[in-house]
């Protein structure tokens, strides 16, 4: 995972654990170059998809919401 400080590519993944109840991961890294601690979430493809569905479909629903205003 790239750092969000520094750009680096080296990272040690310092605590993983399950989040939610569908298939994601949170993990808590800390950069090898410059120390910085972050926070990565990782799920399947699977899930991605239901995410990415429901992202779609309140944006659809927001548009028509603005068109009525």
């Amino acid at each position: 995972m790239k750092c969000p400080v520094c750009g680096s590519n080296q990272s040690l993944v310092i605590d993983s654990r399950p989040e939610g109840i569908d298939s994601t991961t949170r993990r808590r890294r800390e950069c090898k170059d410059c120390g910085c601690k972050y926070t990565t979430y990782e799920m399947t493809d699977e899930t991605y998809k239901k995410c990415r569905e429901l992202y779609d479909f309140c944006k659809r629903v927001k548009k028509i919401m603005e068109d009525k205003r």
